[in-house]
């Protein structure tokens, strides 16, 4: 059973060997937070066409080369902006629902023979996306995903609609898990990404598994460890 984390840090066992798993495209099949977002602006027309509006904002930023959790806050914004706090709520209820169903996002057998095998070792396991918690914590919830901590973005109101708070994207991974007390001294010994964006992350473990990785990030994977690196190609359930 997931555990929340609500759990007190002080019953995780701190001596324990710690494992990193990256989410979307990682642990399951695709990008969540992508799925939740297009289901909020696709159900209407008038958010349609918010976005089409903002979309030269959004290529703007892009080129400024501003930091994803700005423009990620604009799709957020766009598909929030005027939704009460209990339609959000009851939206967001049906979230996981959207994703797995509708969508078909499956978790990888392989992951999950994995991150079992970490947990009968009696490690810590630690799932860290950039997705927003609470969907992160619902789809895992669904597709049987455990964990020992979860850590992922987190969202505030402004202007009327949604934006992003903290971001747990690239090196804020690494800072996050350490403020979180999650790390022993500072390293972990195992990390599942399929994302460059994770080259931190992965940084600070003893032993790095690459998950399905495009062309372009096999490259960046190369250019940082080299061959200390272990390529997994992982299946849906």
């Amino acid at each position: 059973m997931t555990k929340a984390n609500s759990t007190s840090n002080d019953k995780l066992n701190r001596t324990a060997p710690v494992a990193l798993f990256d989410l979307d495209y990682t642990l399951i099949s695709s990008d969540c937070t992508a799925h939740w977002l297009r289901f909020l602006i696709m159900r209407s027309f008038k958010r349609k066409a918010l976005v089409a509006i903002l979309l030269p904002i959004i290529k703007l930023l892009s080129l400024c080369k501003v930091n994803l959790a700005t423009r990620n806050s604009v799709y957020l914004w766009a598909a929030t902006v005027g939704v009460s706090s209990r339609k959000y709520l009851t939206l967001r209820r049906q979230a996981a629902h959207h994703v797995i169903q509708t969508k078909g996002v499956q978790a990888y057998v392989n992951g999950l023979e994995r991150l079992h095998w970490h947990q009968s070792q009696g490690h810590r396991v630690v799932v860290v996306t950039g997705a927003l918690r609470w969907l992160a914590r619902d789809v895992c919830k669904a597709l049987g995903i455990s964990y020992d901590y979860l850590l992922g973005s987190s969202e505030k109101n402004s202007f009327g609609g949604r934006v992003s708070d903290v971001f747990c994207y690239h090196q804020n991974k690494v800072t996050l898990l350490s403020l979180h007390g999650l790390l022993n001294d500072g390293r972990a010994d195992y990390g599942y990404s399929d994302s460059a964006a994770d080259i931190p992350m992965l940084d600070i473990c003893e032993y790095k598994f690459i998950i399905n990785p495009k062309p372009k990030c096999q490259q960046q994977f190369e250019e940082s460890f080299g061959s200390d690196t272990v390529l997994f190609n992982w299946q849906k359930t």
